[in-house]
């Protein structure tokens, strides 16, 4: 399953990324920020997170179905942050990933359709 994942984030970040540096949050900066955030619920970094979470599933509406993601209509910010989190912690070794990238599989894992 591991290698999986990891073959599809790295043809998901060579097939949506036209450089592999274009992209602003890697998995490092977002579980640093993650960490940061369940410190102190309520805090910057928490709204980051969650802003974070909510722009990657906002923008990626219309390749849900190609992508194979079916994320339910009633699934909230929360349980949404809280699949990204899970998955991250799960598998630090694809950390230096883009973070967008690594937000979708954990969607697409936890949702396909």
């Amino acid at each position: 399953m591991r290698l999986f994942i990891s073959i599809l984030l790295i043809a998901s970040a060579l097939i949506f990324s036209p450089r592999s540096e274009a992209y602003f949050l890697s998995g490092n900066a977002m579980i640093g920020y993650i960490d940061q955030a369940d410190e102190d619920e309520g805090n910057l970094f928490d709204g980051l997170v969650l802003g974070f979470i909510t722009g990657v599933h906002d923008s990626s509406e219309v390749l849900r179905s190609e992508q194979g993601i079916c994320i339910p209509d009633n699934a909230t910010v929360g349980q949404l942050r809280a699949i990204f989190t899970k998955f991250l912690k799960e598998n630090p070794e694809i950390w230096d990933k883009p973070a967008w990238v690594t937000a979708l599989v954990a969607f697409k894992v936890a949702f396909p359709c």
